[in-house]
């Protein structure tokens, strides 16, 4: 093979080289970005969670102590 061709062939190699890697890298950036997205949703989420539990508590606490106050209003009378 004449060295022209071994240059041209190197030359188209690198030139395919550098496609992948450049397909490889914005696919990387995609699911990078991806994930940063379902972390913050996830944390949002979580955070919701958190809230609705303590919501959830406080009305339970305020049920019983509604139905305390009532069991001693009908005991006392």
């Amino acid at each position: 093979m004449h060295p022209d061709h071994y240059i041209a062939a190197t030359g188209g190699l690198m030139l395919l080289y550098l496609l992948v890697i450049g397909f490889a890298a914005r696919n990387l950036s995609q699911a990078v970005s991806r994930t940063i997205e379902i972390r913050v949703d996830n944390e949002v989420l979580r955070n919701s969670l958190k809230q609705a539990h303590i919501e959830r508590d406080d009305a339970r606490t305020e049920k019983w102590s509604t139905l305390a106050q009532l069991s001693h209003e009908l005991r006392t009378r």
